[in-house]
């Protein structure tokens, strides 16, 4: 939905392609943080869609930090993080290199329920405009405070319970339109199920929204959803949760 003197509802029915790779979660014995990138996370979602095949790339890693403890159940990581994201959801763009400060954990509640996260904030430095563009040049960059929360509940390594939002507020300063700012947000909910060994069915609801406000011209605001039916093939039997 665009809000800029124009309002428009499309629906579409197609096909995805996601890929999600976690390497270095705390939790394995043994395991330590020497060198950048002992921990990072690699997300890909592809788009059906020849125009806008690539609807998402984010990679976030630790540059540096360490390894603590909170008693024989919570292993967790904390120090700096270096990020890139690019997202494309059909009708904005918005892409962002970032430092951060923040923590990645593993809880193990009880012997079949674990829940894993991440807590980030800081600064980057992004991009973001109009992919159709209506009337006057709307792309705006500049230095861009940003955070990210992660919450991943395991259950039995049965069902699994994801939530991701993600916001990015994109300033003037540093960019060539001083007066401009934008606020862009990201939410993932996810619910998986196992059926069999490494194969699982899942439901998806993705949302991103963009609201950018400039002195010369009207305020633009857009927002669209995907709800996606999925088939999953997992990486091991733990959803990811570490022993």
């Amino acid at each position: 939905m665009n809000e800029n003197g124009v309002t428009s509802t499309t629906q579409r029915n197609q096909a995805t392609l996601d890929y999600a790779l976690d390497y270095g979660l705390p939790g394995k014995h043994g395991y330590t943080y020497d060198r950048p990138f002992d921990y990072f996370q690699f997300e890909f979602r592809s788009l059906g869609k020849a125009s806008n095949p690539v609807d998402s790339i984010m990679i976030r890693g630790l540059l540096y930090g360490t390894d603590y403890a909170l008693g024989d159940s919570y292993k967790a990581i904390w120090g700096l993080y270096g990020g890139y994201d690019y997202i494309a959801p059909y009708i904005f763009r918005v892409a962002s290199t970032s430092v951060s400060v923040g923590t990645t954990f593993q809880w193990q509640v009880g012997r079949k329920v674990s829940i894993q996260g991440s807590v980030l904030g800081g600064v980057g430095y992004a991009a973001a405009g109009n992919v159709a563009q209506v009337g006057e040049r709307d792309y705006h960059f500049g230095v861009a405070p940003q955070g990210l929360t992660a919450l991943r509940f395991i259950f039995a390594d049965a069902v699994m319970l994801d939530m991701t939002g993600r916001r990015y507020y994109i300033t003037g300063t540093g960019g060539g339109d001083p007066g401009g700012r934008e606020a862009i947000d990201r939410l993932n909910v996810g619910l998986t199920f196992r059926i069999y060994g490494r194969h699982a069915l899942g439901i998806q609801y993705l949302a991103s929204t963009r609201n950018a406000h400039y002195p010369d011209r009207p305020d633009t605001r857009q927002r669209v959803g995907t709800l996606a039916l999925a088939y999953n093939l997992l990486g091991n039997a733990g959803f990811g949760a570490t022993r």
